[in-house]
């Protein structure tokens, strides 16, 4: 923001921190890794909601593995390749 370069509307890293917290509080059961629920449907996200001037909502899955899936709409900015040293 001092450089006049807003910020990202939704913060991914800051919700997948919370996540696991509000699933647990919600007492939802866990997805499978794989991609599917219990008894193989997917368990309905947290819909979240950034509450920020430019705003975004995103909807958030907790697998039993200990990740976190987010979903929502995004926009490519930028896009680049990385290139790490030959062996």
């Amino acid at each position: 923001p001092n450089l006049n370069i807003d910020e990202d509307p939704v913060c991914g890293s800051a919700h997948c921190m919370l996540s696991p917290y509000f699933w647990s509080a919600a007492r939802k059961p866990l997805a499978a890794d794989g991609g599917g629920g219990n008894g193989g449907e997917a368990p309905t996200p947290l819909r979240a909601h950034q509450l920020s001037a430019r705003g975004g909502v995103v909807d958030c899955v907790v697998t039993a593995g200990g990740r976190v899936r987010l979903s929502g709409a995004a926009v490519t900015t930028m896009r680049g390749e990385v290139v790490g040293p030959k062996k």
